[in-house]
């Protein structure tokens, strides 16, 4: 699950509701560009577009 957006998008989403999740995944964004962590900063981002995806009745 470390590196699959998909799966950790559905995780946040089990764990904290749709709302939540996308307050997870911009944090850690935050963290990841303070951390100047490219790699995890594209995971992070690819998550929140998952997560708008779905809010909007997407899968």
């Amino acid at each position: 699950m470390r590196d699959n957006p998909h799966e950790i998008a559905d995780h946040l989403i089990k764990e904290h509701g749709l709302d939540g999740a996308l307050e997870q995944a911009t944090a850690g964004t935050t963290a990841a560009q303070n951390q100047s962590d490219n790699y995890r900063l594209s995971v992070w981002r690819e998550v929140k577009r998952i997560l708008r995806e779905r809010g909007q009745g997407g899968k």
